[in-house]
């Protein structure tokens, strides 16, 4: 509803919250294939690593992290020994 309005930039709170993964990977191609800016605020390392270039990480209202989100988030894919589901973990 709100990209019919055609914003200049889009402010997202927790946007994955109670969502389940396959909604949740809905919403980041939605993320990556828009052509505007938006800002978000998430706990959820995994989203952020996909949709976004750039981080700002706080913790105890302090900056802990102004650039690169892959200079912070720290990934891997693997799959275990029991299922070989590859998955990513931080």
């Amino acid at each position: 509803t709100i990209l019919s309005m055609d914003p200049q930039v889009l402010l997202l709170d927790e946007p994955t919250t109670g969502l389940d993964e396959a909604t949740k990977h809905r919403l980041q191609d939605i993320l990556l294939d828009l052509d505007i800016a938006y800002a978000i605020v998430c706990h959820e390392w995994d989203f952020l690593n996909h949709v976004t270039q750039d981080l700002l990480a706080m913790q105890d209202g302090r900056i802990i992290h102004s650039g690169k989100t892959n200079e912070f988030v720290h990934t891997h894919t693997h799959a275990h020994i029991s299922g070989q589901v590859p998955h990513t973990h931080d």
